[in-house]
């Protein structure tokens, strides 16, 4: 290799290579018209968590569930709800019975006991659609599953993922999830059906919910996949998930505790992410905008006012000698 400096000797190409740089591109055409993220409104102050407990059948279905409201971080409500499919014979009273000893913590919440089809017409969708509460979860596209009555194939923009049925009455919105990857979905309303005409189905505006998966918000900010154990040790959360071994066993207080538990912890690892997203000062950028490293980095480019254009996607030849 000739000294640096040295223009005396002429360099011979021995290869010709293509750089490809990953970069924004702007679309052509005429746009679409649709409902930007910058047109949404932020979520208000409310935020539903729950998780469910399921049957070892093979097909999972919903035996009981537990959940918390909060309002600006403080405990407006909790219960639990069941499927009286998924219980067994005397397993309904038992739960009445061991909800009357839960008594309300220092935030005075309310507590309820609830079958599935009203947590999901009381709570569920009240949060989601009419008070624009954040409905957070962990492995949160397994849960909303188990609230469904059904599944159909998603259409449209979630063409390729399934949408859950909520109830018999075309008139309540779906929830469609569509994988992204094994650690992200896309999870939103779809719109309801006005139910006046079977040929042409007219669809109710629907707000597409603001749906935060507490697995897939650790995934973005620590670049790992975790259990819900592992998140809890990680952030040192005052709640640690604990082990149980009644899965498919008769409903015992032990039991109960373990899932309102689990609401508990997931609730703080939710809260513990959520400061550290705010801390970052992003604009404009929700929890449930946020699906990977890569969503984070998008945000940051974006705070910063690099803005896309088709100047930074261009291939650019590069000339090398092997070995130089």
């Amino acid at each position: 290799m000739p000294p640096i400096g040295d223009t005396t000797h002429k360099l011979e190409v021995t290869d010709w290579l293509v750089l490809a740089l990953r970069a924004y591109t702007e679309p052509s055409g005429k746009p679409r018209k649709s409902w930007t993220r910058n047109e949404r409104p932020s979520p208000s102050d409310w935020v539903l968590i729950f998780d469910c407990e399921t049957r070892t059948t093979p097909d999972q279905s919903l035996r009981f569930g537990a959940y918390q409201l909060r309002f600006r971080g403080c405990l407006w409500e909790r219960g639990v709800f069941y499927d009286t499919a998924g219980l067994r014979e005397g397993e309904l009273e038992t739960l009445s019975d061991l909800m009357l000893l839960e008594r309300p913590s220092s935030d005075g919440e309310r507590i309820f006991l609830r079958s599935r089809a009203a947590f999901v017409s009381e709570v569920f969708l009240k949060c989601g659609l009419a008070v624009g509460a954040q409905i957070v979860g962990f492995n949160l596209p397994f849960d909303l599953s188990r609230l469904a009555i059904r599944h159909v194939n998603a259409r449209g923009s979630m063409k390729g993922g399934f949408s859950f049925v909520l109830s018999d009455d075309r008139r309540i919105p779906k929830v469609a999830v569509k994988h992204l990857s094994a650690r992200a979905a896309l999870i939103r309303f779809t719109g309801a059906s006005t139910g006046r005409s079977q040929k042409s189905v007219e669809r109710l505006i629907t707000d597409r919910g603001y749906f935060v998966d507490v697995k897939t918000l650790a995934a973005t900010l620590t670049g790992g996949s975790h259990s819900l154990a592992g998140l809890c040790k990680l952030l040192k959360t005052p709640t640690q998930k604990q082990a149980a071994d009644e899965h498919g066993a008769p409903l015992t207080p032990e039991y109960l505790a373990y899932a309102l538990d689990d609401v508990q912890a997931t609730w703080e690892c939710f809260d513990i992410l959520a400061r550290r997203v705010a801390s970052f000062g992003l604009p404009g950028v929700g929890l449930y905008d946020l699906f990977s490293e890569a969503s984070l980095g998008k945000a940051y480019l974006k705070a910063m006012g690099v803005k896309p254009g088709a100047s930074f996607s261009r291939i650019f030849r590069v000339r090398s000698k092997a070995g130089s």
